[in-house]
């Protein structure tokens, strides 16, 4: 079912890339390990006590309302709708970052997806993409 859906979403493909190239300033940022967190110092109230009353200025609009595992799910079957895009290094490096922390895709209670193995099953039915079939495998 998705390589017929990827193929009839051709005409929308350009706007859904932007839109996940967006999250590149975001994910990153919010798929941090808490050792990371804590050698930034991101939730130290005593690191910079001058900061404190100042507020955050950022360009970027705030996600913290969006589980992580929602971005997830958008970057990686948003990626699968338009794989082609995945040449692009800022596209693979955003995706295989979240294949790297999403193994299981819930659809409904105990009903979920294995990520990986259907990812891979996509791209073994699409002729030239077994370097893609090797990435998602490094990505285990």
């Amino acid at each position: 079912p998705l390589k017929k859906l990827s193929e009839e979403f051709v005409p929308h493909t350009r706007t859904l890339t932007h839109a996940l190239l967006t999250l590149s300033a975001v994910y990153p940022r919010r798929n941090l390990s808490a050792d990371q967190w804590r050698a930034a110092q991101m939730l130290s109230l005593v690191s910079n006590p001058s900061q404190l009353l100042n507020p955050a200025h950022t360009d970027t609009m705030p996600c913290e309302y969006l589980s992580l595992e929602t971005l997830e799910k958008w970057i990686v079957f948003g990626f699968l709708l338009c794989h082609t895009f995945l040449s692009h290094e800022a596209a693979m490096d955003l995706w295989s970052l979240a294949l790297n922390s999403s193994w299981t895709t819930v659809l409904f209670r105990d009903e979920v997806i294995y990520t990986h193995s259907y990812v891979q099953t996509y791209f073994e039915s699409i002729k030239g993409y077994g370097k893609k079939v090797g990435e998602v495998k490094e990505c285990y």
